[in-house]
């Protein structure tokens, strides 16, 4: 059985922490300016910003998978 380093779940952690912060702040801050439209929803296309937080949870997803399909049951 493989063990992931000690600090990987500590890294992990602050990189989805870091990552849920830019979103609750990015699409904070979208929903802000669709509810001052009074609904109305633009089209505008996807940013760097959500290309980064999709890859930091995809990665997160799939260290946590690698990590519970390695546990002891």
């Amino acid at each position: 059985m493989i063990e992931l380093p000690a600090g990987v779940n500590l890294v992990m952690g602050i990189v989805f922490a870091v990552a849920a912060l830019l979103a609750a702040r990015f699409y904070g801050g979208h929903l802000q300016t669709t509810l001052r439209r009074g609904g109305q929803v633009s089209t505008t296309p996807f940013l760097p910003l959500d290309f980064g937080v999709a890859l930091a949870l995809t990665l997160w997803l799939l260290i946590m998978v690698a990590g519970s399909s390695r546990a002891a049951p």
